[in-house]
């Protein structure tokens, strides 16, 4: 059996179409779905209750990525468990067979199904130019990972694995705290080749804000500290390598909020921030 595991809240009718893709797959094996969800408002319990998921809920102030994801991982039955975000819809019906082939044939413990940001005015530009992660700690992290790096936004694992490591009670960058224990204990990690599933955000000044921040704080489970070296670098330097899109982000008026003027400023101090100063989820 493959289980596929779910976070939601106020997923909408994007969650719906995810869901509608999930359970119109190409695959030999039985499928299960588990969401576990954090105080949804907008009817999406009652629509993943209506399409057969299995659904756990949980208070939204309590919700820790790592413990919620250890929570839907620990109600599946399946010898291999995907982990998905709520937001990425997979390309077509061979998504999950491509996902699970590589541990199915024995090739690997985990794989990491890559993404695709689609190239959509919703979209923050700074994604849609694979820029979001331009400050240092991600490349530190990538350089000590055999250039691996993992996301639960699209992932599969077999259950042995996740049970060996778990992702503990990482608030935030839960899929790099299990990334280091899994590489740690030998078992095989890849990632696909190739992207097989659309992903992308729109973020508000605060939405951008909290996100950096709370990554900041989710790195020191992983261990990593972002140096003030570092934030002096990548307030100062990394832009300027950024400088054609920037240029091209205000033709197009790509660049039309705060949070997308003022992004590389915004991403490395608030990493700061949360990794070596206020340091609380």
């Amino acid at each position: 059996m493959i289980s596929i595991t779910l976070l939601t809240r106020n997923g909408g009718q994007l969650l719906q179409e995810v869901i509608h893709r999930l359970q119109h797959q190409k695959v030999s094996d039985a499928v299960e779905i588990i969401a576990v969800d954090s105080g949804s408002t907008d009817g999406t319990v009652e629509y993943l209750q209506d399409s057969g998921v299995s659904v756990y809920q949980i208070p939204s102030k309590l919700f820790r990525f790592g413990p919620a994801r250890q929570l839907a991982f620990s109600k599946t039955s399946g010898e291999f468990i995907v982990t998905l975000s709520q937001d990425v819809l997979p390309f077509d019906q061979d998504y999950l067979r491509v996902l699970v082939e590589p541990l199915i044939a024995g090739e690997c413990d985990v794989v990491g199904g890559r993404t695709q940001t689609p190239d959509e005015p919703s979209v923050f530009y700074w994604e849609m130019c694979r820029a979001f992660y331009f400050t240092s700690e991600m490349h530190k992290f990538a350089s000590t990972r055999g250039g691996v790096k993992l996301s639960c936004t699209s992932m599969a694992m077999t259950r042995q694995s996740w049970l060996a490591t778990g992702f503990g009670a990482a608030p935030y960058c839960e899929d790099k705290y299990i990334q280091t224990i899994l590489q740690r204990s030998g078992f095989r990690v890849m990632v696909l080749p190739k992207p097989i599933a659309w992903h992308g955000h729109n973020y508000t000044l605060h939405a951008l804000a909290k996100r950096c921040y709370n990554e900041g704080v989710g790195w020191q489970y992983v261990g990593m500290q972002y140096e003030f070296s570092e934030l002096l670098y990548d307030l100062f330097l990394q832009p300027w390598n950024f400088r054609n899109a920037f240029g091209i982000g205000i033709r197009l008026g790509r660049i039309n909020s705060v949070a997308s003027l003022l992004f590389f400023q915004i991403r490395p101090i608030l990493l700061f921030i949360g990794n070596r100063i206020l340091r609380r989820y």
